[in-house]
């Protein structure tokens, strides 16, 4: 039985077998703005299907993300499943690698801006990934998947902020909706706030919050400040104050 989403067996209608795609135009612009350097993740109507091989993607949804996604990162160890993930993702634009144990995946994490990622690994569990991950900056949205996850792994995942979790067998139209979603929409931060009243100083939660939030800004502009500026939407002056006040090291970015 085939796990790798809903992937049906067709054959292809060209003579000479060779890869067709049957692209929609939101995929049309996706590979325009590649060829600017800016790759916009989109989705397809659900009439599209896209053909690779032997093999066809159904059921993606409508929704379209504005936020850029340049690099990502699959890790799976099952190579039919991780293989589908990645071409998913590349005819979205993503430029994306596999990765098929956790010692892997923990030397490609860097530097990508989504991580799929299989919590039960030959060598390991994904949660040593999404911790390496989640202490990068920037850090890299996560989208983790298991048939078999621990409660103890599942509660680790919350708290290194994973939004996203889908259950094996995978479906595409589950894994488009939540990539999407986790793209447009921000975490709701009230139920780890209320956590820390009566057990942190509330001026020591604001300057984590600031702290994080201008480091994760700077890692994405490369230490442009007037970018940083605009991720977070406040002035560059701003931004200069917060470094400052907590003396936040730029020479990495």
């Amino acid at each position: 039985m085939r796990n790798a989403f809903d992937i049906a067996e067709t054959q292809s209608s060209s003579p000479t077998g060779a890869r067709r795609h049957r692209h929609s135009p939101l995929l049309a612009r996706s590979l325009e703005a590649h060829k600017e350097g800016a790759i916009a993740v989109n989705t397809w109507p659900a009439s599209d299907q896209v053909s690779d091989g032997n093999f066809a993607f159904r059921g993606l949804s409508s929704q379209v993300t504005s936020r850029v996604v340049m690099k990502a990162l699959v890790v799976e160890d099952d190579v039919e499943l991780g293989r589908a993930l990645v071409r998913a993702l590349e005819e979205w634009g993503a430029a994306t690698t596999l990765a098929e144990t956790v010692e892997a995946a923990t030397r490609l994490v860097a530097n990508v801006e989504l991580v799929v990622l299989d919590i039960g690994l030959p060598d390991g569990s994904g949660v040593t990934v999404a911790e390496k991950a989640a202490a990068l900056r920037p850090a890299p949205l996560i989208i983790a998947f298991s048939g078999n996850a621990t409660a103890e792994e599942a509660f680790r995942l919350g708290q290194l902020g994973v939004r996203g979790y889908l259950t094996k067998p995978l479906s595409l139209g589950d894994f488009t909706a939540t990539v999407a979603a986790l793209l447009e929409g921000a975490p709701n931060l009230a139920p780890f706030l209320v956590a820390t009243v009566g057990r942190e100083p509330f001026q020591k939660v604001l300057a984590g919050v600031r702290r994080t939030m201008a480091e994760q800004a700077l890692a994405r502009t490369g230490g442009n400040r007037t970018g940083a500026a605009r991720l977070l939407g406040v002035t560059r002056q701003a931004v200069q104050n917060i470094i400052r006040d907590l003396d936040i090291e730029t020479d990495d970015y």
